[in-house]
Formats: C-alpha cells, structure tokens, sequence
C-alpha cells in the first residue's frame, strides 16, 4: 500500500467534469473559490418570517421553493459553513436514481429527475444566464445474486407501478448489454435506463443556492446555538409552546436573537444536534464514508452505469480515460471512529473493495488507486430514511433530515414538500406523511431497501 497512500497533492481532491486527474487541483480551486466568495453576504436579521438552519442542497431547496412560490415571505439561511468543506453535497458523487423499494423515495427521485430535465429554466438568473450541471445519462445497474434476486425482482415492481424507466435483464442480457462485467455468480439485474445517472454535486448545489438568493432568500454566515420560547425562557420549554426567537452565534463575538415564525432543521449531519437546542431527541448523526478512485488501463469506457454489486461495492467511470470512482457503505461493526475527513482508510480499499471489483471486472486486474476522500452521511439510524414535517408539539419546527445518502437526489421533492407545508399546511405534489418524525416516537422504522 506505499503507492497509495503517497497519492501526493491530490488528497480528497474532486474532479468533476475534468477528464485528466493532473487538472483536478485547478478545477477544486477554482470551485472552491466561487463558495468561499459566498461567505457573510447578509448580516444576520433581527425577524424573518421562514428561518432555515443549513445552506446545503435540502435547505437551499427549501429557500428556492418557498420564494419561488411566495415571492413576499422573508426568507433567512443560516449557514455555518459557508465554504462548504465538510458538506455532504460537496464530496458526494451527485448520483440520480428512480431504483427504491419504497413509494414516496421513488416518487421524490421521479420529481427531481423532471427538474433535472428542466433544470436551465428553474434555475437561470436572468435570459443570459445557462445552466450546465453536466448531468450523465448512464444510467444506474444493480446487481443481484439468487439470494437477492427476489427482493430485486420486488422492488421492480413497485418501480414499474410509478412508471420509473427501469428493466429487469437475466444472466445472458447482461452478458450481452455489459460485456466487460463477470456474470459467474449474477441471477439478474435491474437498469435505470431514464431518468438516472449523476450530476456535478457542487454545481447543483451552487445553482440552487445562487436561484434561491435571486429570488430573494438572505444567506447568513453563523451557527444557531439555542431557541427561545413565545414566552422567552431561553432553551428550556414547555411542550405547548412554539419556538418564536432563534439564537446566532455571528462568528465575530456577536449572539444575535431572530424571530421567526416558521423554522426549518436543514442541517444536514449535525440536524440532531440542532434539534437537541429545542430538547428534540432526532435520530440522526454523520457517518463517515469513502469514495476511493483508480485508474485501470483496460478498463471499460462506454456503456458503463453507476454499478452497485450484490455485496454493496459500487463504481462510476470518471470521463472516459479510464479513471473510476469506487466505494461500499459500512457495515455497523466496521464505521469509522476516526471522524477527521483527512484520514482516509486505505486497508478498508484493499481488503473490502478491490478484492470484489477485480473479481466483477475482470479488465480491472491492474487497477491502482490514485486518489480518495471521505464526507458525511446524514445517516438515520432508525431507518436510513427521510424524517420530514412538523414536530408533533413545536408545530413551527419543521424537519428535513437522515435521508442517509439519498439527500441530494431527492432535495428538490423535499425543498417542494416543505414550501408546501409553510404555505398551505399540507403537502400537495409528494404525499411524504409516512415519513413524519411520529414515527420516530413510536419507534416505527420505514425500511428501504435500496440503500446505497
């Protein structure tokens, strides 16, 4: 492992959209840059109608949304990391699926993938504006061996039933369709052949975040460190009040207190502990996660979907000079103690990860890992889904959390959702009321199966 672990300056360095990895400091600086100069654009108001805790892709949905709908609410962003270095959206690999064994999650990716579709004209500011968010239409390949064929086969159906664009291919089709994948051990797999692939993750957020700001939503620089109650007992309240004043911490010595009438948890892998200010138990917390990449000289180019193995391992091709990114999700014995995002765990690589992908791809055999990083899942460790809505008490605190890897696909579903919650008291294009936190309290897990 002395080669990869001297992988040099590149260390937890993207490379969206660059073809040649030795470009790949440039294009991060340059990114980097147009979010460092975001930092502070407002100061932080004394009263705002919607306050949203969390600029990343959820809560600069809900800020679109809300001002895109109602142009005449005051909405304010708070968000304590303008910079985004540790955003989970930011080191994510923007990945776009309609494969999910539940309803509303298949419904939600359908949503985003319309916007997606018509993301230029949502998301322009001014005529001259374009949009490109170098979204990639390869699609999404799972694979199943005869002991998950079943559960593959299930899920199929309940994709079809909301017209997702998938298909079902048996041993020889995929021979056929993939010839660079190894079928020795393969029953079946299913292929989002619309509607899926992956989209530059910061671009996408930036863009979201820039529409949002020119409809009028204030993005603020500082960290919410505690509430206030209607009846102005700081942190501490009675369960039939609302929360009327938050508390925000300026980073320049400043505590300054923001009424607001409706608040919204978009925090991301911190949400718990932005709930715990509000004495709200949430079971959510960041899980670190790795995203390794290699070259492989022989490797496959074309006709190559984010491919998800039977044993969890997944891969995505990087442009088309043989570089691909690569990684598999923990299990509960092996997360990471380590939360520093700079060390990276090499072993977990080549005990975990290479051993599989050299066995389905056999022109991988030379593989050799260039570059890796990690980010934050904002993991539900009730369910690994999204908990959304209002808390059944404080009715004016709103939940967008633990979407658990799948956040960014679904944000704009879930940045509509909430709109529709603040302006009309229900939700009207994604019914998501399965996913409200009463079952946090009743301790009633939603299951998806399709975690990746």
């Amino acid at each position: 492992m002395s080669d990869s672990k001297n992988i040099g300056p590149f260390a937890r360095i993207r490379v969206p959209g660059a073809d040649d990895p030795k470009n790949a400091l440039e294009v991060f600086k340059t990114q980097y840059e147009n979010f460092k100069s975001l930092k502070k654009i407002k100061r932080v108001p004394k009263q705002t109608e919607v306050l949203i805790i969390g600029g990343g892709i959820i809560g600069s949905f809900v800020a679109y949304w809300v001002k895109n709908t109602s142009p005449y609410l005051n909405v304010t962003v708070v968000e304590k990391d303008s910079n985004y270095s540790t955003s989970s959206t930011f080191w994510s690999l923007g990945g776009f699926r309609q494969q999910f064994s539940l309803s509303e999650n298949i419904k939600m990716s359908l949503f985003g993938a319309d916007f997606m579709k018509n993301a230029n004209e949502y998301l322009k500011c001014g005529n001259n504006d374009r949009i490109d968010l170098e979204f990639n239409h390869d699609g999404y390949l799972f694979l199943a061996s005869k002991k998950s064929a079943e559960q593959l086969y299930n899920n199929h159906k309940i994709q079809l039933a909301h017209d997702a664009k998938v298909r079902l291919l048996n041993k020889d089709e995929i021979k056929e369709k993939f010839k660079w994948i190894n079928t020795d051990d393969i029953e079946l797999a299913s292929f989002g052949y619309q509607n899926e692939g992956w989209v530059d993750p910061r671009k996408y957020l930036l863009a979201v975040r820039n529409k949002a700001s020119y409809l009028g939503a204030d993005f603020v620089n500082g960290k919410v460190v505690g509430f206030e109650s209607e009846s102005n007992d700081q942190i501490w309240l009675n369960n039939d009040q609302n929360l009327r004043t938050a508390l925000v911490d300026t980073f320049d010595g400043k505590l300054v207190p923001v009424k607001f009438q409706k608040v919204i948890n978009a925090a991301g892998p911190w949400a718990a502990e932005v709930a715990k200010l509000a004495n709200i138990e949430l079971p959510v917390e960041p899980r670190k996660r790795f995203i390794y990449m290699f070259y492989a000289k022989d490797g496959p180019i074309l006709n190559v979907p984010l491919t998800i193995d039977h044993t969890g391992v997944f891969i995505r091709r990087q442009g088309l000079s043989n570089y691909y990114f690569c990684g598999l999700n923990q299990s509960q014995d092996k997360e990471s103690k380590n939360m520093d995002l700079n060390e990276i765990d090499y072993d977990y690589f080549e005990k975990e990860i290479k051993p599989v992908l050299q066995n389905r791809v056999p022109s991988f055999k030379d593989m050799k890992l260039v570059n890796a990083w990690s980010g934050y899942y904002e993991y539900n460790t009730l369910d690994q889904n999204l908990i959304i809505g209002k808390h059944p008490i404080h009715q004016n605190f709103i939940f967008t959390n633990g979407s658990s890897g799948h956040g960014l696909q679904h944000s704009a579903a879930i940045g509509k959702a909430v709109s529709e919650l603040i302006i009309h008291d229900t939700y009207k294009t994604v019914d998501l009321k399965r996913f409200g936190y009463e079952r946090v309290i009743r301790n009633k897990p939603i299951k998806e199966i399709e975690v990746v």
